[in-house]
């Protein structure tokens, strides 16, 4: 399993999203979410892409319609399943920016790609 984060993890991300016909058809119209993920001075970005033909995911999120931006200790536990990402944003650990309305309007496809990202290994 490549390290969380890593060029590797965002390629395993971006098979698992493609081939995922659950979440394209989860995806009721089109959205692309950005992640911002901070350790110390290094930034790590990625997106996912999701629409009805056909979903995605690669490195950056320039083109993001929303982006949600975390600390790793905070990613890392939202990924494990130790936090739910509701929570961390009520407490301020999750800043989220860009068309929070679109987000809300496709939850659907949102909770399908939780169940389909790559955990965070043990050594995270």
């Amino acid at each position: 399993m490549p390290s969380y984060l890593s060029a590797a993890w965002i390629a395993a991300l971006g098979e698992a999203v493609a081939g995922s016909d659950d979440l394209a058809r989860a995806a009721a119209a089109p959205l692309v979410v950005g992640y911002e993920v901070t350790d110390g001075a290094e930034v790590v970005t990625y997106h996912v892409r999701l629409a009805p033909d056909g979903c995605s995911a690669g490195p950056g999120a320039d083109d993001a319609d929303v982006v949600f931006r975390a600390d790793r200790a905070t990613a890392v536990a939202i990924a494990r399943g130790d936090l739910r990402a509701q929570r961390a944003f009520m407490a301020g650990r999750i800043q989220l920016s860009g068309d929070v309305s679109a987000l809300l309007d496709r939850a659907d496809a949102l909770a399908v790609l939780t169940t389909i990202q790559p955990p965070p290994t043990d050594q995270e």
